[in-house]
């Protein structure tokens, strides 16, 4: 049932008493207890509870995606992390293919997977195309609604088959107890073409067709409306209810002339807004404080490293206050609570402050207690003295890894750094292996690499470079990631080698002329031109094309460079700057005649090569002279 908002004005005896009433009314003082410091825990006032082991579907920003996990260990069901388990290319340090962070994004989502749903329930190569762009290679195209295709796109099968996925998952939200809606952003790009909202992605800014997107930030009103929208889609159902967040999580990057901080706290206040005002209209719509709780918590240890993103172990402190306020049985929840923070400590290696909660929670741990429970226990317990009480723990933790629990590779390569530590190097192996295996997909293995890195397991990266390259060697994507990875390493022998093998399979143009140039500065002007001359026979990107042909008129491979730009001249006739460097060519060749002709169709297609004008001049003079 909907609520107007609350628009009348309130009596000064009835607004004294409402204030009266609300024990959380006035801004806390420091001291005890204050609700402020060291976290940030609002007064939760819940207007519905959800059943233990409900369905919850979630849906947003990536901050959804840490919901999504901290849920499901809770014993939730959460479609999108049974659905994405064995699909790995949907997952990249937090699942961002499936990342819907503005509320028209959301609102296409819904809309998108509702119309197929009430059609046939299947969808179909026809539903998938109109989200397609293609990418300038036969059969390739990028996701334009969602983040994190690579550049160089995949197969249309490839493309559909994921869409696929995308809709089982999705289809979810109509079916659920519980959807939980995170609101991320509101700068947004958009595709004129169709009016849709879009993802940003490098390949639009050079693509042929680039003059059909554009940015815009969203205002109140229609954040406000696509919002509500979603929202009332789901509230079909008079059985389901919604929890309503803000992401605390900021924007990387701006695309206004704004301070990123500045532009993200505009973002974030809009969304907030948007959120209380939709959640103060709806009896069955509660909105939660995730997004206090993070920005008003004054610890370094909330974010990770990155500063944007916020660390799994308080994550699930907020879970915890979720399920605490919100689900009907929640006996299990405050000993999961103290699991979670037992767990931060250990993470962060403080050990002393989390000795109580070891204290206190050991004598728990049973047959029904996660894996990875036992695998903090044993961290904590190796890291005190207690050595045999921590061996025996990493042991049952990995023996019992049969159900699955240790699902995540890290948690293998954290038992790899316990067993080496206890001298037991047969351990290591294993576990080792057994982290590769779980990287079935490139985007999770380049996501777990760069992860390994920034804790500083270089042994553990070390492994997975060479897991990588063997297991993924066609793959531009990630030879090129490989590359990059060596190079802040100071490998620069092996940075060469796999940027070149990245080359050799595929390119992104920009990466391709900026390695170019490097080389170009080392010297290695062959290496440089055989490079771009294999992508020139696969892509038609003109700044590739230009790069090459300069390159090769410098080297004075005049007959060569003339047959690339004739191929240029071939695919896109009339290519204004493939007619000017024709026309220098052609001098330089010594074809004046030719050299004249081609450079005057240059100026008329407006080539912008400076050194066209004067040579058309300087040919036409010369032409004068001898009819003189």
């Amino acid at each position: 049932m909907s609520k107007s908002m609350e628009r009348e004005y309130v009596s000064v005896l009835d607004a004294l008493k409402r204030r009266g009433n609300n024990l959380s009314g006035t801004w806390p003082e420091r001291g005890e207890a204050n609700r402020l410091e060291p976290d940030c825990w609002p007064t939760i006032q819940p207007r519905f509870k959800i059943p233990a082991g409900a369905k919850v579907f979630t849906i947003g920003s990536c901050f959804a995606r840490n919901i999504e996990n901290r849920s499901a260990a809770m014993g939730f069901q959460i479609p999108s992390v049974a659905a994405t388990r064995n699909n790995y290319e949907f997952l990249d340090g937090g699942g961002l293919a499936l990342d819907v962070y503005t509320p028209t994004a959301m609102l296409q989502e819904l809309l998108w997977t509702k119309r197929i749903l009430d059609r046939d329930d299947t969808p179909t190569g026809d539903d998938v195309l109109p989200l397609l762009l293609p990418v300038g290679r036969p059969d390739r195209f990028i996701d334009i609604h969602t983040r994190r295709d690579p550049g160089t796109g995949y197969s249309l099968e490839k493309q559909i088959q994921r869409r696929k996925i995308m809709y089982k998952i999705n289809r979810e939200a109509f079916f659920c107890d519980l959807a939980v809606i995170t609101l991320g952003l509101i700068e947004t790009w958009w595709d004129l073409e169709s009016n849709q909202t879009i993802e940003f992605h490098p390949r639009m800014a050079r693509h042929p067709q680039r003059d059909r997107f554009a940015f815009r930030r969203l205002n109140f009103e229609e954040a406000f409306r696509a919002t509500e929208r979603a929202i009332s889609l789901l509230l079909e159902d008079p059985s389901r209810r919604i929890l309503l967040t803000t992401s605390p999580v900021p924007i990387h990057q701006t695309f206004t002339e704004d301070d990123v901080i500045v532009a993200n706290m505009f973002s974030k206040s809009v969304l907030r807004t948007v959120a209380g005002t939709i959640a103060e209209q709806h009896d069955r719509v509660d909105y939660f404080p995730s997004y206090e709780i993070v920005m008003l918590t004054k610890r370094a240890e909330v974010w990770t490293n990155d500063l944007i993103h916020v660390e799994s172990a308080f994550v699930g402190q907020i879970m915890a206050r979720v399920i605490s306020h919100y689900v009907d049985d929640h006996q299990a929840s405050a000993e999961y609570g103290e699991w979670v923070k037992f767990a931060e400590l250990v993470q962060h290696a403080q050990f002393e402050e989390a000795r109580p909660y070891y204290e206190r929670l050991v004598g728990e741990l049973n047959a029904a207690t996660a894996s990875t429970v036992y695998l903090t226990v044993a961290e904590y317990e190796m890291a005190t003295g207690r050595i045999d009480d921590g061996r025996g723990h990493l042991s049952y933790a990995v023996e019992n890894d049969e159900n699955g629990a240790l699902f995540n590779c890290l948690d293998y390569f954290r038992a790899a750094r316990l067993y080496r530590a206890l001298d037991e190097p047969g351990q290591v192996e294993p576990m080792f292996r057994k982290a590769a295996e779980l990287c079935k997909n490139p985007v999770v293995m380049n996501a777990v690499i760069s992860t390994v890195r920034s804790m500083h397991w270089e042994a553990e990266a070390g492994f997975l470079i060479k897991e990588a390259e063997r297991l993924f060697p066609d793959d531009y994507t990630v030879l090129s990631t490989l590359a990059g990875h060596q190079h802040e390493r100071g490998n620069m022998g092996e940075y060469h080698r796999l940027k070149q093998l990245a080359f050799a399979v595929g390119d992104e143009p920009p990466q391709l002329w900026a390695y170019t140039h490097e080389l170009e500065k080392a010297g290695e002007l062959d290496t440089a031109i055989e490079l771009m001359l294999r992508s020139d026979e696969r892509s038609t990107d003109p700044d590739i094309f230009r790069r090459l042909a300069s390159l090769l008129m410098r080297q004075k491979q005049h007959e060569l460079a003339a047959k690339i730009i004739d191929r240029r001249l071939d695919r896109v006739p009339g290519d204004a700057s493939a007619l000017g460097l024709k026309a220098i060519v052609c001098s330089a060749r010594g074809r004046r005649a030719e050299a004249l002709e081609v450079g005057i169709k240059a100026l008329e297609a407006g080539t912008e090569l400076v050194g066209v004008k004067p040579l058309v001049e300087r040919l036409r003079r010369q032409v004068n002279l001898r009819r003189v």
